[in-house]
């Protein structure tokens, strides 16, 4: 189901570490700014109801890193973010 709405890399990453990046498309051919991204990243640690993560809280597939660099090269391009998760930033603080 989501490899019909994902990039290959996009759905590579998904598959690899639960989360991914890729540029913006809009189906009514509106543009946004050059450089603009959605990114989906997994805020499976912060549920306190998932304990497999419980051990694993500091930065799970080096997620938060990964993070960090893509809002940095898209602040760079002038682009947007748009951040998806399952949790809150508020639901995420440990």
């Amino acid at each position: 189901m989501w490899k019909d709405w994902l990039t290959e890399e996009a759905y590579e990453k998904f598959g690899e570490y639960g989360y991914y990046s890729m540029p913006i498309e809009l189906l009514n051919k509106k543009e946004v700014p050059a450089g603009s991204k959605v990114i989906a990243y997994n805020t499976q640690a912060c549920n306190t109801l998932n304990w497999y993560t419980w051990g694993q809280r500091e930065d799970p597939g080096h997620m938060f890193a990964w993070l960090e660099q893509e809002l940095l090269e898209i602040e760079a391009q002038g682009g947007l973010a748009f951040l998806i998760a399952h949790y809150t930033p508020q639901q995420c603080q440990h």
